[in-house]
């Protein structure tokens, strides 16, 4: 993926104002943070490749922000808190996660 970002956007960035390139890269996230989704939620994650998973994740970010203008921290909180539940020892840590005020995944997506 990262061969395609690299071959394919910088030609982009060259044609696009900033604005556009931004609403680029916000239609881009949101496609691959849904495809990235409906993966997960196929697939079971030992403890390792959940840490991995969220690992993964943080580069995407990091990758994403660097060729973005706007902050893109709301498009990824959701995902990352799915990779802190599937990073949790004991069902019980959902309580502590559940209560805080920025939570965003609902009862049934837990």
């Amino acid at each position: 993926m990262n061969c395609l970002f690299l071959l394919f956007l910088p030609s982009l960035w060259s044609v696009l104002s900033t604005e556009n390139n931004d609403r680029f890269v916000l239609i881009l996230i949101n496609e691959i943070l849904h495809q990235l989704d409906l993966f997960i939620q196929r697939k079971s994650f030992s403890r390792f490749g959940a840490i991995q998973l969220e690992k993964e994740y943080h580069n995407l970010f990091a990758y994403l922000t660097s060729i973005s203008y706007s902050s893109l921290s709301d498009y990824f909180t959701r995902s990352l808190q799915v990779c802190r539940l599937l990073n949790l020892d004991r069902v019980e840590e959902v309580h502590y996660y559940w209560n805080s005020s920025n939570w965003r995944l609902t009862a049934h997506e837990t």
